[in-house]
């Protein structure tokens, strides 16, 4: 009985875990923050500002579900979930 219980738990947390991921996918809109923080931060707000204007123009969104994947400027393209974690894959 202790076993099923565990693993009753386990699965719980995953679950939980993962609509959290669903609930926090980020969108197009998230993307560009980040991307303009990202540039401010690098070369100045005036920069920064264009950087961000820029990437909602050229930049796709592919969703899937829990997290998002997107293609910005010269190929790069970026791993998002939670709103806020975009990590460059390429």
């Amino acid at each position: 009985m202790a076993m099923k219980r565990s693993a009753m738990a386990s699965l719980l947390v995953v679950l939980l875990f993962a609509l959290l991921l669903v609930l926090l996918n980020p969108t197009q809109a998230d993307f560009r923050a980040w991307y303009t923080r990202k540039s401010s931060a690098a070369s100045g707000p005036v920069i920064g500002a264009m950087s961000g204007a820029m990437v909602a123009v050229f930049s796709a969104r592919t969703d899937y579900l829990l997290f998002s994947t997107f293609k910005a400027e010269r190929g790069n393209v970026y791993l998002g979930f939670a709103k806020v974690i975009f990590i460059r894959l390429k």
